[in-house]
């Protein structure tokens, strides 16, 4: 537990920053606290929101076994007693400050510094600001070890009641954040759906949140960092919430929101702003850390009658909101319920095309744009599915990342190239496109090493594409991966340049030997004199670091000729060739290239 050291303060300033925390108006309640204060046979302390410590008077310093209550400013129970102990103690303080409702005649051990164990009566009740808002709890116990020993059956009872009451909040809390938890989500869903029988005017919103980048983070800065940035998110989302709104954690980064509306241009409204609150950075220590959100909204009851119904279409509404760039809110329609079973049918299959090895490579030339010769082509992903016909990447890619099935769909559609062109005379090389989530995979040197000396492939005929998306989240991880790919001899191309906020920056770090324009700027180019001066920009800027070039997305005649007379090396597009199967390539165009690049990927 981390321990806050303050200053050495006396009594009397420990009493005065409990009469500010109470305000100007409580001055009779400051006279009954210092009069406590002086009552040597209670303990009191008062504590902020997180349990610590912020006063107590001299029973609690002694009970606590230190000599002064300035000691003890700033920690927490953690601090000096046993972690099970503390946790009960913890229990109860997330009651209070949770519900603002007090809690009283706990009566609980105490392990005193002498080692043995005291029976206390303790009455815990919420502290608050100038403004009403809960800002931390008071509490007062009393020594009943006497009354305890004695075998009163009623305080055994009355233990045993407290007992079973304290567990049963824990079990519908979350002990990292404080906020309730998916059970008690569940009953609080259940209670305003029941609410709006009783008034069909009545509306209310459930909110699945997610969170941009926050894996990343945990990974980057370890979980310390990562639980930290979970509770100030619980914050943002609590104090956003308009009147009568509600925030649960599910787990994880996993949270729901139930807010009132009666109006959707309000709730847009309200949505807007909690999305805006997160472009703004959160301080934790020495980190500055940017986290956006993206939502998905049920309304109900239109949406749902059951939790379970409106969280899941929360949810549906959550992924539509992600597919359209994260930073945005969806509401729920209900075509997306045959997508999501779609999906869910596509994933389905693509497991088991994945584990037949049923992925194919098809070839796309790129040309030599002085000489028109095919000097390399890139092998893009197809599937072949028996009922939906030739399904396309982009039907099938950004599942297999998210259902964890992009590191062994790369790994065979790879393998299958290798076997397929190493013995294509002019020994051509062979590049792969890695998706983002692969180049955070320590391993995957030693993988496509052991996948290249099985097929009997060299590693320097290999040659591997990135893009930025992938090097932004962890670009140390990637620049060790992509370093130890260069010892091996791989070659390394950056895609999509010029889409990126930072390429400047990765190409003086990163060892790349290729880049290639973005298409964007190339379909764009003939129209638009920025575009023709960003791709003028990128030709001189390659021919300085003396890095090839390719050009993507060239489909006239107007555009290759062009791109030529600015000084591009090679360019691809439908204009050049449309992708084929690799059977169709044979014609041995391949063989009067010694320098011909097979280019894996997945556009």
């Amino acid at each position: 537990m981390t321990q806050v050291i303050a200053d050495p303060v006396d009594r009397d300033s420990v009493f005065r920053d409990v009469s500010d925390l109470l305000g100007p108006a409580d001055a009779a309640a400051a006279v009954i606290l210092n009069t406590l204060l002086d009552a040597k046979s209670a303990g009191m302390f008062w504590k902020d929101r997180e349990s610590r410590i912020l006063g107590c008077n001299q029973k609690f310093a002694e009970d606590s076994g230190v000599e002064s209550p300035a000691e003890l400013i700033g920690k927490t129970n953690f601090d000096f007693y046993p972690k099970a102990l503390a946790e009960a103690y913890r229990a109860d303080d997330l009651e209070v400050v949770t519900t603002g409702v007090p809690k009283l005649g706990i009566e609980e051990p105490l392990l005193l510094p002498t080692g043995e164990t005291a029976w206390i009566e303790t009455n815990k009740a919420p502290l608050r600001g100038a403004t009403g808002e809960i800002i931390g709890l008071l509490g007062m116990y009393r020594d009943v070890t006497e009354r305890h020993n004695a075998g009163d059956e009623r305080v055994r009872m009355a233990f045993e009641l407290a007992e079973a009451k304290q567990s049963a909040w824990m079990s519908m809390f979350d002990a990292l954040t404080g906020l309730p938890n998916r059970r008690y989500l569940q009953e609080e869903l259940n209670v305003r759906l029941a609410s709006l029988e009783n008034d069909p005017t009545k509306r209310f919103a459930v909110v699945a949140v997610d969170l941009d980048r926050f894996k990343t983070i945990n990974d980057l800065h370890g979980h310390a960092v990562g639980d930290e940035l979970l509770k100030e998110v619980a914050n943002r989302l609590s104090e956003e919430l308009p009147a009568g709104g509600f925030v649960a954690r599910l787990g994880g980064d996993e949270f729901i929101l139930a807010m009132p509306f009666m109006h959707e241009a309000d709730l847009a409204g309200k949505l807007s702003g909690l999305i805006q609150r997160f472009e703004a950075p959160i301080a934790l220590a020495e980190h500055q850390l940017v986290v956006g959100v993206a939502l998905g909204v049920a309304a109900a009851p239109a949406d749902g009658r059951t939790p379970d119904m409106l969280m899941r279409h929360a949810d549906m509404a959550l992924y539509r909101a992600k597919e359209h760039g994260r930073k945005t809110f969806e509401f729920f329609q209900p075509e997306m319920e045959f997508y999501a079973r779609e999906r869910a049918l596509l994933e389905r299959d693509l497991r088991l095309a994945v584990a037949n090895d049923e992925i194919i490579p098809y070839f796309q030339p790129i040309q030599d744009l002085k000489t028109g010769r095919v000097s390399c082509y890139e092998v893009l992903a197809r599937w072949p599915h028996p009922v939906r016909g030739l399904v396309p990447p982009s039907r099938f890619i950004q599942i297999a990342v998210e259902a964890g099935l992009i590191g062994a769909l790369t790994l065979k559609l790879l393998r299958r190239a290798c076997n397929e062109t190493k013995d294509w005379p002019g020994a051509p090389r062979i590049a792969i496109n890695i998706a983002p989530v692969q180049l955070r995979d320590a391993t995957l040197p030693q993988n496509l090493l052991k996948l290249l000396s099985g097929c009997g492939f060299a590693a320097g005929r290999l040659e591997i594409e990135v893009t930025e998306e992938a090097l932004v989240s962890d670009v140390q991880t990637a620049k060790a991966i992509l370093v130890s790919l260069k010892n091996l001899g791989v070659r390394v191309a950056l895609d999509d340049f010029g889409t990126g906020y930072s390429s400047l920056q990765h190409l003086s770090q990163l060892p790349f030997d290729t880049l290639k324009i973005d298409q964007s700027f190339v379909r764009s180019m003939n129209d638009s004199e920025n575009a023709l001066m960003i791709v003028k920009a990128i030709v001189q800027l390659a021919g300085n670091l003396r890095i090839g070039l390719i050009a993507e997305g060239i489909e006239t005649e107007k555009q290759a000729t062009v791109l030529s007379a600015l000084g591009c090396e090679r360019g691809q597009g439908y204009y050049l060739g449309r992708p084929l199967p690799g059977i169709d390539h044979s014609n041995g165009r391949i063989g009067k290239e010694d320098d011909a690049l097979i280019a894996v990927g997945y556009a």
